[in-house]
């Protein structure tokens, strides 16, 4: 299982990262601080939502979504031409233009009504998000290398790890192609930085697309590779070999080296992923196929397929291809985070999120989508323009928008970047049931190709979100060797995202009353030396609040007495302890809680 706030230092391979570099990398996090429960009457009147930033000012979006009500909204297909469909899952009925929110105490209000100004009647408890990202300051430059510009697809064949081989947040996550890794934190322009090792295909292959790493032992990866003249793709096992070969592993795949095969058409496409559980690839058949070809093949970790799934009806349209578009749009890019994944085209007005797990639990093909967004919203929308010769056509790559790449941050925000070379707009941001929030602008940001773009968002150090930065500031024509060793990079932007709930008032409980004891994760975390521990009481409680180290011995009292109801707060200074994982145990009312927090020296 995965946790975003908790933090657990490992050793990285020894092998591939030194830990002696200059760790010239440090980036200002944006941290919202927000309210987990907020009550309010829906009774139309103004309700202040508090947030306080910390890190940078930021442009903030608020929305609300229906709380755990997904069964009762069911199935439903809705909008203008039927763009949006939901799968029981919880829908937004209302979200904000953007808020400009500066560093300390902000208050965002909401009149209790949906979207179309009417009030809201249908459920008791609605869930809030605050999605943010600092629009003020200028991108900082993470590493020197970036794009593959022979291609300008820049993520197609970049992944970042996050989570160490335990699940939990590295202190130094690091982005790797199949054939080199980049320790992020270490000197942005030291060569040294960057980790390679060459790959031997069989003659006839190639990788294509996105590698996946082994989740519970960096040393293997998962690539999809293909075969042109066969018109083949399959995935391969390797070993990651630092300044040497990378080893094939010959005693894995149905058809050893390789899994199974499927049928392409191109030699490009997204590559392969995992949830940890299986692997999953998809076609791509784009552009020669003429027959509706769009599929999506899972295979278990031993490289075995297990399903092959039809996604025609969704991606594949005849309707398109006589209007002398393309039949299939896809998909063309994907990412996935805890279990969820989201894919788009460049190809397609598409985007869509699919959760593999429920389909595989019962069989049944219906629960596998969870949402589509598709033609009807004006967002991401292709030949919408009065002036469309191939009016409302979703499948067509000669227009734009082009979007070449996808990303997930931790609530599932799905960011896409913004291919338009009329405006300054950067990425757009698609809601947790693809609602379309709109289009948003990076500081300095350039009219031209944008690209690239991925989150880091389970609670490292270097949480925010990251973009290529040449193709934002450069026209194609001017992809000079010197312009490009210019602006090259990856580079950095703060963000932040938090969820909570907004709440009726029970009977007999004041409003600024919690319903529940509940220990919060220490922030910040990871912390040096000094961290806050938030707790709440529905009424007046005895409270213990000790912390342990990670060998279960009793380090520090922070409580121990009793508290009036309502939300308190406590600091740690750990400046006497030794860097490592310590435990926060708090008990209350009968009620015990536990959180992880790491200290880094």
């Amino acid at each position: 299982m995965r946790f975003k706030y908790v933090i657990l230092t490992i050793v990285l391979i020894a092998a591939v990262y030194s830990p002696s570099f200059a760790e010239e990398f440090q980036p200002t996090l944006l941290k919202l601080d927000h309210q987990d429960i907020i009550f309010y009457g829906f009774d139309s009147s103004e309700l202040e939502i508090p947030v306080t930033v910390s890190g940078t000012p930021c442009s903030a979006i608020f929305a609300v979504f229906s709380e755990d009500q997904g069964s009762d909204i069911g199935s439903i297909e809705n909008g203008f031409l039927g763009w949006h469909y939901v799968n029981n899952i919880d829908t937004c009925v209302y979200y904000s233009r953007d808020h400009q929110l500066d560093i300390g105490d902000n208050v965002i209000t909401w009149n209790g009504r949906d979207q179309d100004g009417n009030p809201i009647i249908k459920y008791n408890v609605y869930s809030y998000y605050i999605w943010a990202y600092d629009n003020v300051s200028k991108k900082q430059r993470m590493c020197k290398y970036g794009a593959d510009f022979s291609r300008l697809n820049w993520k197609k064949d970049l992944v970042v790890q996050e989570l160490d081989e335990d699940g939990f947040p590295l202190r130094y996550p690091f982005w790797y192609r199949a054939h080199e890794r980049w320790k992020i934190g270490h000197d942005p322009e030291d060569e040294k930085g960057l980790i390679s090792s060459d790959i031997v295909l069989e003659d006839g292959w190639k990788i294509t697309g996105m590698p996946e790493i082994r989740q519970d032992d960096f040393n293997f990866l998962y690539i999809c590779v293909t075969n042109t003249e066969e018109k083949k793709a399959a995935l391969q096992k390797l070993r990651f070999i630092p300044g040497g070969e990378t080893e094939i592993a010959s005693d894995w795949g149905e058809e050893v080296p390789y899994s199974k095969p499927y049928d392409v058409y191109a030699d490009y496409g997204p590559g392969v992923i995992s949830d940890g559980e299986y692997l999953y690839a998809v076609d791509n058949n784009i552009i020669t196929s003429n027959e509706p070809d769009a599929d999506i093949y899972i295979y278990d970790m031993n490289g075995f397929m297990i399903e092959h799934v039809d996604l025609t009806p969704w991606w594949s349209n005849e309707h398109d291809f006589k209007m002398e578009a393309q039949m299939n749009g896809g998909p063309s890019y994907f990412d996935e985070r805890r279990g969820r994944i989201v894919m788009n085209s460049h190809a397609s007005c598409l985007v869509q999120m699919i959760e593999p797990a429920r389909f595989l639990d019962n069989g049944m093909l219906s629960d596998l989508i969870l949402w589509s967004n598709g033609n009807g919203d004006y967002f991401y929308d292709k030949n919408f323009e009065v002036t469309a010769k191939k009016s409302w056509v979703c499948n067509d790559y000669n227009v734009e928008p082009s979007a070449y790449s996808i990303s997930l941050d931790y609530n599932f925000f799905s960011i896409v970047p913004v291919n338009d070379y009329e405006n300054y707009e950067s990425f757009g941001i698609f809601a947790p049931d693809g609602t379309g929030l709109g289009n948003f602008s990076l500081a300095g940001e350039g009219k031209y190709k944008k690209s690239g773009h991925f989150f880091i968002d389970c609670g490292t150090p270097y949480d925010g979100l990251y973009c290529d930065n040449v193709s934002s500031l450069l026209p194609h024509g001017l992809y000079t060797a010197d312009a490009v060793e210019k602006f090259k990079g990856i580079f950095y932007i703060a963000h932040d995202s938090v969820k909570g709930v907004i709440s009726p008032p029970y009977p007999g409980v004041e409003n600024t009353t919690p319903t529940a004891i509940t220990l919060s994760q220490n922030s910040p975390n990871p912390f040096n030396p000094v961290t806050s521990i938030a707790f709440t009481l529905p009424k007046d409680s005895h409270v213990s609040l000790v912390v342990y180290d990670i060998g279960g011995r009793k380090i520090a009292t922070l409580m121990d007495g009793n508290c009036s109801a309502g939300k308190h707060s406590v600091d740690w200074n750990a400046s006497e302890f030794a860097s490592g994982i310590y435990f926060c145990r708090m008990e209350a009312g009968g009620v015990s809680e536990t959180r992880k927090m790491t200290l880094l020296k």
